[in-house]
């Protein structure tokens, strides 16, 4: 008879793997393989120095913009390699520059960065072309107040963040109160922009992650304010600007590609493949869970006690499940 899995062991590799599999700069990798030489490399986000590092490889010497999370470990990450590139997820070389800004509220610098991105992007010719690497984060890491003061922004996102809003409706009113998001830092630009997105959002949405600069804005002003009534939000101001009639996010941007090259589903099924390579059957109960991550543990403990006690959704024939079961007294 096989001996039962040492079920914490099975669990940590699981997610060594699946967390490998997940790798900002493995996920890149591919997907530069096609890509012609950009004129410019712009990453923004939680994974910018991972994933401008895996660029950089395919495309050494390009003109980079990087803007990440303020902190010791991103400061770490991304202090110039002194000669040459380095490998993807270490040192920068000195030609990129590198911007702070912090997460989840922004600040003077993430203006700052924003106005960095606008400018270089800009300053292509029509024909060129740029490479945006986004991944979660960058909502707050660009910011270009419109419509509403930088205190103002500031004041409204912690709102928000204690609203219960989700992340669709928070980042819903932010493209609407931006200079930068919702397509309009693609808008900036005479040159092609093709974005390779990292998804952190519930459903995969390109306008939602980092709210979407270089994508099509799908929401309005409208949809903005209905948010903020939704929620009980006063924010006068925000409210002034969004009913003014000045003018929306664009909902077309004929100079932009996209493509998302990894999320939270990439996670999983690499976790997946791990366990079943060790003969165990698994069931992925889904990658569209939101809300607090003690009431998602307490979610899956019962599901996990259902399949004991019922055999629902399916029936405890694993090892695996057989391995966690307590002994009878």
């Amino acid at each position: 008879m096989t001996a039962p899995p040492d079920l914490r062991a099975l669990l940590r590799g699981a997610f060594l793997h699946a967390l490998e599999a997940a790798s900002p700069a493995r996920l890149l990798e591919p997907a530069l393989r096609d890509q012609p030489a950009p004129d410019l490399i712009l990453a923004v986000g939680k994974a910018s120095v991972p994933m401008a590092g895996a660029a950089l490889n395919a495309f050494p010497g390009v003109p980079t913009l990087v803007v990440t999370p303020r902190g010791p470990a991103s400061h770490a990450a991304a202090s110039h390699a002194p000669t040459g590139h380095a490998p993807a997820g270490q040192a920068l070389p000195a030609h990129a520059e590198v911007l702070f800004a912090p997460h989840p509220v922004p600040d003077a610098a993430s203006e700052h960065a924003a106005r960095r991105a606008l400018a270089r992007l800009g300053a292509l010719r029509a024909g060129g072309r740029a490479l945006v690497l986004i991944s979660g984060g960058g909502s707050a890491l660009l910011s270009l107040p419109r419509g509403v003061t930088l205190a103002q922004k500031q004041a409204l996102t912690r709102d928000l963040l204690g609203s219960g809003a989700d992340i669709h409706e928070i980042n819903t009113v932010r493209r609407h109160l931006s200079g930068v998001k919702g397509g309009q830092l693609a808008a900036a630009t005479r040159a092609h922009v093709h974005s390779l997105i990292l998804s952190d959002v519930v459903g995969d949405v390109p306008a939602v992650i980092a709210s979407g600069p270089t994508v099509p804005d799908p929401t309005t002003h409208a949809d903005a304010v209905a948010v903020l009534d939704r929620h009980g939000l006063p924010a006068p101001e925000a409210r002034a600007h969004l009913r003014s009639g000045a003018p929306d996010t664009p909902g077309d941007l004929p100079n932009a590609t996209w493509q998302i090259i990894g999320s939270n589903r990439t996670f999983l099924e690499a976790a997946r493949a791990f366990i079943e390579a060790r003969g165990l059957r698994t069931v992925i109960l889904g990658d569209t869970f939101t809300g607090e991550a003690r009431s998602l543990a307490a979610f899956h403990a019962s599901v996990l006690h259902s399949i004991r006690t019922h055999g629902t959704p399916l029936t405890p024939r694993s090892r695996c499940c057989r391995a966690a079961r307590r002994p009878s007294r």
